[in-house]
């Protein structure tokens, strides 16, 4: 049995991870901005419900939500909430996904609230590790949900090759003229063909891949000094990029150091 200071310092605790397609916050956030991002975001509470407010202002509560691409809300929950963001051009390969990819902001499906609960719970109860937490998660949002590598979800195959050089060169950032070169494409072709297919703008996911290589040299670094290194304009163009993409600011990464 854990004393009852140690379970509350547990459950406040702040988490944060972040993998090749998708991420994950762990916290507590109140009244926060209205923003969006390109990814796709699911938020589940364990106690209660959070609400979740539109660009009209509406607000709805929610135990799970998921809200999708380029969607502007805003977050307000008086509990820790688990909130994972994943790749749109990733998620097409998961079925998961069927059920939601024409709506805006809607409610998770019951089944899948409560298999995501009973996985925060058993993390926020230590009744697992870190380690095994983000199997669990792994494991109920793609691992048994994916149509198969072979699966072509953008009906191109110049475009699917892309994405498939761009997963495998994550470490870096690959340039236009490298991609449409290898997709034997012109320059302007290859941006008109990866939006239509894609429904992206390139140059913005190699923003979000460019980002989230960055994010483990912040947590041992300057705003400053990581937006220099990974090729952002200064530390207020850093800073705006993060927001847009992940709703919160990149000082929450200090929090875990």
């Amino acid at each position: 049995m854990f004393a009852p200071r140690k379970i509350q310092q547990w459950l406040d605790k702040t988490d944060i991870h972040f993998d090749t397609h998708w991420g994950l916050f762990i916290g507590q956030l109140n009244g926060g901005l209205l923003h969006k991002h390109y990814l796709l975001q699911i938020t589940v509470v364990i106690k209660d419900t959070f609400d979740i407010t539109n660009a009209y202002g509406k607000q709805q509560a929610f135990e799970g939500c998921f809200i999708n691409s380029d969607v502007i809300h805003q977050l307000n929950s008086n509990d820790l909430h688990l909130t994972i963001w994943v790749d749109p051009v990733r998620a097409r390969r998961y079925t998961w996904l069927d059920a939601y990819q024409s709506e805006q902001i809607v409610a998770l499906q019951p089944s899948l609230v409560k298999n995501l609960q009973q996985i925060f719970t058993a993390y926020r109860t230590r009744k697992t590790d870190r380690t095994t937490f983000l199997a669990a998660l792994q494991t109920c949002l793609f691992d048994n949900a994916d149509r198969g590598e072979q699966i072509n979800p953008y009906e191109d195959d110049r475009i699917y090759k892309a994405i498939q050089h761009l997963e495998q060169h994550v470490d870096r950032v690959v340039s236009l003229r490298e991609i449409a070169a290898f997709c034997f494409l012109s320059e302007s072709r290859f941006l008109h063909l990866f939006k239509e297919k894609t429904n992206l703008n390139f140059r913005r996911y190699q923003l979000w891949n460019k980002l989230l290589k960055s994010l483990p040299y912040l947590q041992q670094h300057t705003i400053t000094d990581t937006a220099c290194t990974f090729g952002f304009t200064d530390s207020a163009h850093y800073s705006r990029t993060f927001k847009e993409n992940f709703g919160v600011s990149p000082k929450i990464l200090f929090r875990l150091k």
